[in-house]
Order: C-alpha cells, then structure tokens, then sequence
C-alpha cells in the first residue's frame, strides 16, 4: 500500500484529481409536457417593495398529483394604483418594470398574461356583471375578482424547465396556461410538447 501525504492529497486536488471524483452522467433536458387541468385558485401576494404577485392554482386532471402555481409578476406602481380615479399610465414606470408590465398585464398585441387569462374566461362564458362583480378598490379585490372569473375553469396548462442554476433548474414548471380547446384548434402550439392525455 502506498502511503499518501496530506500534500499529495491537496496536489492531487487543485491538478484536478481528486480522489473523491467519479464519472458523471450528463442531466438530460426535461421535456415539455401539457395537461388538461383546473383551476383552483387566484391570489394575491407582495414580493417587495418594488413588486407583487398573482399566483394561478392549478391541478392536473391527467395526473392528480401534478400541482401548479403559475406566478405572474407586477409592477407594485401599477398594482398600488388600481382602485384609484386618476388613469394609470405604464409609461410612468421603470424601464425594466415596463416591460414586465407588458408582459404580464397589458399589451397592444393582447398577448399579455392577464389579458390572454381574462380572454380565457370570457371565451368559456364568465361575465363580470353576471357574477357580481364590481369595480376592484384595490390590488387584493382585484385578484378576489380574477378568481371569481377563473377558478373552476377546465384549461391546459403548458410545463417547461424552471431554467436557472441547479439543482432545480430542469424542473418543470407551468409557464403558459391556454383554453381547453386550444390542442384541438392550434396543434402547432403543442408540436414541441409531450401530450400527458394521450400517454395514459
């Protein structure tokens, strides 16, 4: 047996050699997957002083098992105004909190989040005024009235990687939600996704 030294073990080390290595398998990218889910809750959250939140629940009616919560983040100068009688204008916000603004509040191509989940229910016959619903005085009756609009809704929700650094970077995690309709009239948009549905 060939006896080794503290030095050896250090050199070994910092050369790149160290005894502790072994061969690593490289971690394969998650694929996408899409479910046919519900949704089961909206609420309302602050991150910071400059942020806030609305979280979507959703639960998998392919895989029960499978719960979501699909954040969308908001500007806090924009979520602090709702309720008020001046008009808001986004253009007042910071460059960076413009543009999560646009993406997931309000945009001229409608393709905002909240726009595309608003879109959603009316598309499946929720009607603000039908189901009581005023004027929201605040960011929490706002998000109070999103969920009276949205929970209960049957919707697909669309998985992909978290992203990030490890080691929850290839977890998936619902980055879209669209109707329940939408395999059946964009296909397209799923080419690149695993249909959980058609693998029971």
């Amino acid at each position: 047996m060939v006896n080794r030294t503290y030095e050896d073990v250090v050199e070994e080390t910092e050369t790149g050699n160290d005894f502790f290595s072994t061969p690593e398998l490289e971690v394969p990218p998650s694929q996408p997957e899409a479910h046919r889910a519900t949704v089961t809750a909206v609420t309302s959250g602050t991150i910071n002083d400059s942020w806030t939140k609305i979280t979507v629940g959703l639960v998998s009616r392919d895989v029960p098992t499978v719960d979501q919560k699909f954040e969308i983040l908001l500007p806090k100068g924009y979520t602090d105004s709702i309720g008020s009688s001046k008009a808001f204008d986004p253009k007042t916000l910071p460059a960076n909190a413009q543009k999560s603004y646009s993406i997931g509040v309000a945009n001229s191509d409608k393709s905002a989040t909240l726009q595309e989940l608003i879109k959603l229910a009316a598309d499946a016959g929720r009607n603000p005024i039908e189901l009581g619903l005023s004027r929201p005085t605040d960011f929490e009756s706002y998000a109070e009235g999103l969920g009276k609009m949205l929970v209960g809704l049957e919707v697909i929700m669309l998985l992909r990687e978290k992203g990030g650094e490890p080691p929850f970077n290839h977890q998936l995690i619902a980055k879209r939600i669209v109707a329940a309709d939408s395999y059946e009239k964009s296909p397209k948009l799923f080419k690149r996704y695993t249909l959980v549905w058609d693998q029971q």
